[in-house]
């Protein structure tokens, strides 16, 4: 996989590591080709010694601001439903239900979207 084909400006990948290197955590965003003031938010995962940390929090806010720096207006992203933590960090971070914007293979995917800074948004 080439990175910087996923996740090339205005995308990201942030990781989160410790001081001595240890790797924590990561997510990244990638423009909709679509929609190109829409970033998905992909691979959010904190490993077990960086959860009940705020991570997850730090690491979506941070590229909440990126992003909104880059010039995308809107944040989607998809999970299902067994991942209730990541779930509740969303809504807690202001995203919303939303209708599909991808096809995925999973039948019980969950879709969730916000935009990044209303004052910004095109009417």
């Amino acid at each position: 996989m080439q990175l910087e084909s996923i996740y090339g400006h205005p995308g990201l990948l942030l990781l989160a590591s410790t001081d001595d290197g240890e790797r924590l955590g990561c997510v990244g965003l990638k423009q909709l080709a679509d929609q190109p003031e829409v970033g998905e938010i992909r691979r959010l995962f904190v490993r077990p010694g960086g959860r009940k940390l705020g991570l997850g929090r730090q690491l979506v806010e941070r590229l909440t601001t990126q992003a909104e720096a880059n010039g995308l207006q809107r944040l989607v992203l998809n999970t299902v439903p067994a991942m209730t933590e990541a779930i509740a960090l969303y809504g807690s971070l202001g995203f919303e239900p939303i209708s599909p914007y991808v096809d995925e293979p999973l039948d019980d995917t969950l879709y969730f979207g916000r935009t990044i800074n209303p004052e910004n948004a095109k009417a």
